[in-house]
C-alpha cells in the first residue's frame, strides 16, 4: 500500500497536516541534510546519502533510464549503451540539488570510459525532461520519471547500468519522536515498489 495512504490508515490521529509535520517543503539533497542536522526538519526523503548522525531506510531502488527527444538518433534502440551519450549534452539536476544522484550519473559515465562532453545543470528532473522534449539534450533519469514524461520524449533503459537511484527516508539518529518512529516503522524492508 502506498506509504502516505498506509500512514493515514494506521495513524489517523496524525494525518499529513501542517499542524502535525510542519510544512512539507521541497528542498535539494544538501538543504535537506542541513535542515535535518539543524533540527529544522524531522525526516527527509532524498536520493542523498545520510551523514554519520543520521539513519535511513530505503523507500525504493529505481533503474536508470535515458530520456531522449523522440527524433533523436538513439530513440529507435531497445536500450542505450551509456557510451553513446559521450558526445551529447547531458541535462541533470545539479550537484547542489541532488549530489548523490549527480555523482551516480558521473560514475556511470566514468565506468564506460568517458566524461560527458557537456553538462547542463538544472534544479529538477521535471526541468530536465522539459529540455529533453524541446531537443536541448538528453538526460539520465530514475524510473519514476516515466510518470511525468513530456510529449516528444522517449525513455529507454540504460544498457548494462551498474547503478540504481535509491530513494531514502532519512532521520536524525538521536532525535526520533514517536510520530517519526511510527513513520519509519511503516516503511517495509527494501522494496522496488514506488511510493504513490
Amino acid at each position: 500500500m502506498p506509504m502516505r495512504r498506509n500512514y493515514k490508515l494506521r495513524l489517523p490521529e496524525t494525518l499529513f497536516k501542517a499542524s502535525t509535520f510542519g510544512a512539507l517543503e521541497e528542498m535539494g539533497t544538501a538543504a535537506q541534510l542541513a535542515a535535518l542536522r539543524s533540527g529544522e526538519i524531522d525526516v527527509a526523503i532524498s536520493y542523498g546519502i545520510p551523514g554519520d548522525e543520521s539513519q535511513s531506510k530505503q523507500l525504493t531502488a529505481e533503474s536508470l533510464l535515458v530520456a531522449l527527444p523522440r527524433d533523436h538518433r538513439l530513440a529507435s534502440l531497445g536500450s542505450v549503451p551509456i557510451k553513446e551519450l559521450a558526445h551529447e549534452k547531458l541535462i541533470m539536476p545539479s550537484r547542489q540539488t541532488s549530489g548523490t544522484y549527480y555523482d551516480t550519473i558521473l560514475q556511470e559515465c566514468a565506468g564506460a570510459g568517458f566524461k560527458p562532453a557537456s553538462i547542463q545543470e538544472v534544479t529538477t528532473i521535471q526541468t530536465s525532461l522539459g529540455l529533453v522534449a524541446i531537443g536541448f539534450g538528453v538526460s539520465i533519469v530514475p524510473e519514476s520519471a516515466c510518470r511525468i514524461l513530456r510529449e516528444g520524449t522517449v525513455v529507454l533503459p540504460l544498457q548494462s547500468s551498474r547503478s540504481e537511484a535509491r530513494l531514502l527516508l532519512i532521520w536524525n539518529r538521536d532525535d526520533v519522536s514517536p510520530v517519526v518512529q511510527k513513520l519509519i516503522d511503516l516503511v517495509p524492508p527494501k522494496t522496488k515498489k514506488h511510493i504513490e
